[in-house]
């Protein structure tokens, strides 16, 4: 080991490589972790749909077979293992998707530093990663990385793109990102695989590859593919659960769950905005321009440069890159719209945002100093290239730097935010103060420990050792739209196949199905909310979803318990 050590010198390290790769990605890492993020308010609906499916399957029950979930075996079977190891709370739940958050940001790190060929680019981009798409409350209760797949199967085509002799290597790296992602979340494996598509097409299209290449390329791609997602197919089949799968992921979430839940009044339309803003400068400052125009600028821009190179059936050589960027970003942009105002925009569909204006502000600050004479040299002479490409790029720095951003509004908000992370929880729309008299810990076991608002705290650790001071360890309790997490905290089993019972409103079938499974079993007990759900409200509903449950409980059950946001209820017979 002495004689290893003896040649090495402070030179034989290739400082800026560590820089890029391990203490800038830290940094990143840091500015996207939230210290006191197992405190906050609970969602009972974002904390249903996870808790719900892993409450049966530590009962032995198998996803899609024995429950409804639109989430993939790779999203929860994770979670799951974690929350054995480390324990079956909601503390372990927030942790983990804080980890993946913390891992989706660096993923997109990484793809900068596989993008651009300065450091400058890389490191603001980094930044505009964090500021822009990072929401501290949202991403402790949702998300993990699904958002973080797609991201890294674009970094696997650059290589392609760029005619790199490790292409085909990446290309098969790819394939099994998107075959994993696919188990995840639909978004995470079948929006990159039609971009892989159409990507790898569009270049043979114009004659940069061969149409033997186009086909080896493709095999490889779908070779990596079936290297991830056969084995989990025969798992699932073995468990007698790949027809449910199939069904729920490929025609449920499409073509009914998705339909039925697109979010109305989510975020304000660009004429509110513009009714709002003073002046002109400060409605293209404003979020709903970001959310709704920026994508289509940039996008068509790039998209009216594209079309006319690949109509002329030639690409010039640094055009394959955005190519990758905005198909994908276009699919992304399309796919999110339906909830603008939350992480479906910001977290899946801005990251693209930033990366293809990132690479075209490069661009341009490369041409611009390419144009800049040299030290002694003659002054070049005037192009109006080079004056365009800086304008652009001025223009483009200003909008990112003055712009609202998501959470902080401003970066300057932003770095106060980092300097009180520790002793503030986040909220929705802002912070909270570390108040002993506003919070209080979850005494229930599977609470973990968290801090929640007291009158938050008193329903929840109320409702559960009601539950389990009223019933048996295996007596089903009803829990009604979206309070699954009830099951979870009391360690009780639900009435049907539906943990978040809400998601049986896209279906009549599914209502039918509901309603029978809860008059034929009949539960003693049933949660309930004490106002219109969030699923209700969120598709512009004035009354609560599922309104023959509604009045099945008003007609047989009684109300045992009032809570701020909690009803207890009881059937009459055992009044």
């Amino acid at each position: 080991m002495i004689s290893l050590l003896k040649g090495w010198r402070p030179r034989h390290v290739r400082w800026g490589v560590l820089w890029d790769w391990i203490f800038f990605p830290l940094v990143i890492g840091w500015f996207a972790f939230e210290p006191n993020f197992v405190h906050g308010s609970v969602e009972y609906a974002e904390a249903s749909q996870y808790l719900g499916p892993i409450h049966r399957l530590f009962h032995g029950q198998v996803l899609y077979r024995d429950c409804y979930t639109v989430r993939g075996p790779l999203f929860l079977y994770p979670l799951a293992a974690v929350m054995g190891i480390f324990g079956k709370t909601l503390a372990v739940l927030r942790g983990y998707f804080q980890t993946a958050e913390v891992l989706r940001v660096l993923a997109g790190v990484a793809v900068s530093g596989l993008l651009y060929k300065t450091r400058l680019f890389r490191i603001l981009t980094g930044l505009l990663l964090v500021v822009e798409t990072h929401h501290p409350y949202w991403n402790s209760r949702g998300g993990g990385f699904r958002l973080g797949y797609p991201l890294l199967i674009i970094g696997c085509l650059l290589p392609f793109a760029r005619d790199k002799k490790y292409a085909n290597q990446f290309l098969l790296a790819g394939g099994v990102l998107t075959g994993v992602g696919l188990f995840d979340s639909l978004e995470a494996g079948v929006l990159p695989a039609a971009t892989t598509g159409f990507f790898l097409t569009s270049l043979w299209l114009v004659r940069r590859i061969p149409l033997g290449r186009l086909a080896r390329a493709l095999g490889t791609y779908l070779a990596g593919v079936a290297l991830a997602a056969v084995p989990f197919m025969a798992w699932l089949a073995a468990q007698g659960a790949l027809p449910s799968f199939l069904r729920i992921f490929f025609i449920d979430v499409p073509f009914r769950q998705i339909p039925v839940w697109t979010q109305r009044g989510m975020y304000p339309t660009l004429s509110a905005a513009m009714l709002q803003a003073t002046n002109g400068i400060a409605f293209i400052a404003s979020g709903p321009f970001k959310v709704w125009c920026v994508p289509v600028l940039l996008y068509g821009a790039w998209g009216a440069v594209l079309l006319g190179q690949l109509s002329r059936r030639r690409l010039a050589d640094d055009a394959a890159v955005p190519l990758i960027l905005m198909i994908y970003g276009s699919l992304l942009a399309l796919g999110s719209l339906r909830a603008v105002g939350n992480g479906q925009y910001y977290m899946q569909a801005l990251p693209v945002v930033i990366l293809l204006a990132g690479w075209t502000m490069e661009r341009c600050f490369l041409r611009v100093r390419e144009a800049l004479p040299a030290p002694g040299g003659p002054a070049p002479r005037r192009r109006i290239v080079p004056v365009i490409a800086g304008i652009l790029l001025l223009s483009m720095g200003w909008y990112f730097a003055v712009s609202e951003k998501q959470y902080f509004r401003s970066f300057g908000l932003w770095g106060q935010y980092q300097r009180y992370k520790d002793v503030v929880i986040p909220g929705k729309l802002g912070v909270h103060v570390l108040n002993p008299k506003e919070w209080a810990t979850l005494e229930c076991p599977r609470g973990g420990g968290v801090l929640a608002p007291r009158v938050q705290q008193a329903e929840i650790d109320s409702v559960v050792r009601f539950l389990q001071g009223h019933t048996a360890p295996d007596e089903p309790v009803f829990t009604f739209p979206e309070h699954g997490i009830f099951n979870f905290l009391a360690d009780r089993p639900g009435v049907s196949r539906f943990d978040l019972t809400g998601y049986a409103w896209a279906d009549p079938r599914w209502r039918t199905e509901l309603l029978e499974q809860l008059k034929r079993q009949r539960p003693r007990f049933a949660v309930t909310g004490a106002r219109l759900s969030i699923l209700a409200s969120s598709i512009g509903r004035r009354e609560e979803v599922l309104p023959e449950v509604v009045s099945y409980l008003a007609q047989h059950y009684r109300v045992v318990g009032t809570f701020s946001g909690v009803v207890l209820l009881k059937r009459h017979e055992e009044f």
